[in-house]
């Protein structure tokens, strides 16, 4: 059994405690997931306490639903895809934000670099990290969540359609067009560099 085959039973197992009220399942997945929750919903809107409230939302309502909710293998995707509606819903209530659009209506989703190799030189770093933002700016903001997704986070492609409510297809899609935008900039963005 591989590691990822392991780790999703444990989710199935770890979820199967959470719905019969276990208070140590809960404590375990509320605390493996919090960050990766804030995290990814900053990126969306950024404003802590109301993702904080919304992540807290999230938790009270799961709490509440127990019977009704069905099975997972994966805690973490279930809990992403449930977040993003959850904070999609209440932006939409709260200034008719529609996350259906292409773009979120004045709303980025945010990528920050990673941390680049200690050989750069400050001014260097800073040159550079400039650019890749410039280039992610360049995205719509559903690529630069897929992206988000994909090669920050890690997730399957059939994750990130759980997680974005995308199928399949417009997933990989959404994927290649920034890979590909990406590309073409990085022609011109790094002519110097």
């Amino acid at each position: 059994m591989s590691e990822s085959e392991r780790s999703k039973n444990f989710d199935y197992f770890l979820w199967e405690k959470f719905k019969t009220g276990d208070k140590e399942a809960l404590s375990r997945i509320y605390y493996d997931n919090y960050n990766p929750l804030y995290d990814y919903g900053i990126r969306i809107h950024n404003d802590p306490a109301f993702i904080k409230d919304t992540i807290q939302e999230l938790f009270f309502d799961l709490i509440s639903r127990l019977s009704n909710l069905g099975p997972t293998d994966n805690i973490r995707s279930y809990l992403l895809a449930s977040f993003r509606r959850r904070v999609f819903d209440k932006l939409k209530k709260k200034k008719g934000f529609n996350y259906l659009e292409d773009q979120y209506e004045g709303e980025t989703f945010e990528i920050e670099p990673s941390a680049e190799s200690n050989w750069i030189s400050e001014e260097s770093k800073d040159d550079y990290t400039r650019k890749i933002n410039a280039m992610l700016d360049k995205l719509t903001s559903r690529e630069r969540e897929a992206i988000y997704l994909k090669f920050y986070k890690n997730l399957s492609y059939q994750e990130i359609t759980d997680v974005m409510g995308v199928n399949y297809q417009s997933a990989r899609k959404l994927i290649y067009r920034a890979i590909q935008t990406l590309r073409q900039m990085k022609k011109t963005v790094f002519e110097d560099f």
